[in-house]
């Protein structure tokens, strides 16, 4: 096994996360298992960081979390994220 990893292509310059990124991958998953809940970001980030990463779900800016899947925000400095796949146009809350 190769400490290198090699990509037959490169990312979209829009994308905040690698395709293969395994943590979103199980993240994404686990919210679809539990539509409309939220869950708070599986990652450690700085009360700054909160806001941005409310902000790259809400523009579908990660890979595992497509825009009109999901929804993103924060409170407190904390992100937090919801699967909203499952609804239909115009039902959101």
């Amino acid at each position: 096994m190769t400490k290198f990893e090699f990509l037959e292509e490169l990312p979209s310059h829009g994308s905040a996360n690698r395709p293969g990124d395994q943590l979103l991958t199980e993240f994404a998953d686990a919210l679809r298992a539990h539509p409309g809940m939220w869950a708070a970001w599986p990652r450690p980030v700085a009360n700054s960081t909160a806001q941005t990463v409310g902000t790259y779900i809400r523009r579908g800016r990660y890979v595992s979390l497509p825009a009109n899947e999901f929804e993103g925000c924060y409170r407190g400095g904390v992100a937090y994220v919801r699967y909203v796949g499952h609804l239909k146009e115009g039902a959101r809350q």
